[in-house]
């Protein structure tokens, strides 16, 4: 199975129709997709909100759409991809956007029939703007359609909805980097568990504790929470120069962006989790303490998103749940 923690990968080899598609990407794939009669499905990472349009506006209501990619503040605010794109979706009748923090893979498909290549939904890799890519289009054959299927199982699996609350947020973070001036490179300078294979969960048990140690106030930690501070930072990349509200802001967006976060608002949905659930939750993502790492997610959801959940004490045990939005 794929999977952003490891594990064995899984390789097509087969015999492809492959085309080189140089400023006319956009239009192979539009005539693609209007050959679809009960189902469109686009997986990118970077989705621009003019060539979705554009390539959905065919669609007849009866045709369900799904559009998976993923939102990471540093992306959306360096211009890649657009958050207009969860209304553009919605404004489908059968349709829904989908996030996947790990996501890479580009994969379209019109009922049955697949389209695999190296390019994104923006203008410049579907050829519709001035200096566009190269971009390369892939039929597989039947092989190649049963390994993606496999594929794009696993996708799903690993995706959550997109929301009009996560949408605000981020735009919030976004006209909050703005109004400081901080250079979208310095945002992406390091992402989330870089050059790691495990992914990042937060280690500092006191959240609160995190913008001392990113204010240069290491004096007031201990040597232990000054260790798990350093990781922490060091993990999460942010920029230097915020004021207290800007860096909540920005790990919240982080948080937001992780994939373990990700996996843990996938388990518990809508429904009420106690301690050992996730705790066991924890264990299966090869925790080497759950009770631990659970107690420090706690305390960075409740600090850093006090909006998205609500934790009580009942029988001794911490009970988590959505809060209604």
């Amino acid at each position: 199975m794929l999977g952003p923690t490891g594990g064995d990968s899984l390789e097509i080899f087969c015999r492809q129709r492959i085309s080189l598609a140089v400023n006319r990407f956009g239009e192979e794939l539009r005539v693609f997709l209007s050959g679809a009669t009960a189902e469109v499905l686009l997986i990118a990472p970077f989705i621009k909100a003019p060539p979705l349009v554009r390539l959905i506006e065919g669609l007849p209501a009866t045709v369900g759409l799904t559009v998976v990619t993923r939102w990471k503040a540093e992306e959306i605010f360096r211009g890649v991809s657009d958050l207009d794109v969860l209304d553009i979706v919605l404004a489908h009748s059968n349709a829904r956007l989908l996030l996947c923090g790990p996501l890479h893979a580009k994969i379209y498909r019109a009922d049955e029939r697949y389209l695999i290549g190296s390019a994104n939904l923006t203008a410049k890799a579907l050829g519709w703007t001035e200096g566009s890519n190269i971009e390369v289009l892939s039929e597989p054959d039947r092989d190649g359609v049963t390994a993606l299927r496999v594929i794009e199982e696993e996708i799903l699996g690993q995706s959550i909805p997109a929301s009009f609350e996560l949408k605000r947020q981020l735009e919030a973070t976004i006209e909050m980097l703005r109004l400081c001036c901080i250079d979208a490179k310095d945002l992406l300078s390091a992402p989330i568990g870089a050059g790691k294979k495990e992914s990042w969960r937060p280690s500092l048990r006191s959240p609160h504790q995190l913008f001392d140690g990113y204010d240069q106030s290491m004096d007031t930690l201990s040597t232990a929470a000054r260790e798990c501070c350093e990781r922490d930072l060091l993990a999460l990349g942010i920029p230097s120069g915020l004021t207290k509200r800007e860096f909540e802001s920005v790990v919240a967006s982080k948080i937001l962006s992780c994939e373990e976060f990700q996996a843990i608002e996938r388990e518990i949905g809508g429904d009420t989790r106690r301690f050992g659930d996730m705790r066991r939750f924890l264990a299966s993502r090869n925790s080497s303490d759950p009770s631990a790492d659970w107690q420090a997610w706690i305390r960075w959801i409740v600090h850093f998103l006090p909006g998205r959940y609500s934790v009580l004490e009942k029988n001794y045990s911490e009970l988590i749940c959505r809060k209604p939005t």
